[in-house]
């Protein structure tokens, strides 16, 4: 076989086995519940949007997801808390 094809059949294999390989890895994720937080003021529409997504993700996820507002200091607060 030469270099040539030998690359481009590895390239074609490859995707394939990672792709078969990543949905055995993550296939117990999440366990617990998942938070959204939202580093704005309880209301406002980042709040009200993250509520509807929320609602998609708990379905596909199949597990609780719960958001949280933490408002304060220009964002600074929520980002503190993920981080």
């Amino acid at each position: 076989m030469t270099k040539i094809r030998l690359g481009l059949s590895l390239k074609l294999i490859l995707p394939l086995f990672l792709t078969f390989y990543g949905g055995a890895v993550i296939a117990g994720y999440p366990e617990k519940p998942v938070t959204l937080v939202i580093p704005y003021k309880a209301g406002g529409s980042t709040e009200t949007m993250a509520r509807v997504f929320s609602v998609a993700l708990a379905k596909e996820l199949g597990q609780k997801v719960i958001v949280r507002t933490k408002p304060g200091a220009g964002g600074a607060i929520g980002s503190t808390e993920v981080a």
